[in-house]
């Protein structure tokens, strides 16, 4: 997708609109005493039995299902490729190439980040 979009011009009308400043709320903050007012007004008001039940309706099933839970822990963001040059084995993260070594992981995260010098034969892929 990202390639399809590649060297296409977009026009100053949609970047106002992806951009958020046609909003008449843009750049716009609420006083503290705008604040209190709405506070006040909202204070003691019970959503009704049925939007209650709407709502609930509307979030049910909202879940991820166990393999997508697995594959989002499994690359939570923090963990990058490790790949062993010498066996060409990859590892998930920098935790599991540390533990195939018998080796603390900061000791290994620094050799890869640049801390101190890479005598391993880890790289990041």
């Amino acid at each position: 997708m990202s390639r399809s979009r590649m060297g296409r011009i977009v026009s100053a009308e949609t970047r106002l609109k992806i951009s958020g400043k046609n909003n008449h709320w843009y750049g716009k903050h609420l006083t503290e005493e705008q604040k209190e007012r709405i506070r006040q007004a909202r204070l003691g008001k019970k959503w009704s039995l049925e939007a209650r039940q709407r709502m609930s309706e509307q979030r049910k099933g909202r879940y991820h299902s166990p393999e997508s839970i697995q594959r989002m822990s499994e690359n939570n963001g923090r963990n990058k490729l490790v790949i062993n040059q010498e066996t060409g084995i990859f590892y998930r993260s920098v935790s599991e190439a540390a533990k195939s070594i018998n080796k603390p992981r900061f000791w290994l995260s620094d050799k890869l980040t640049g801390k101190t010098k890479n005598t391993t034969m880890f790289r990041y892929a």
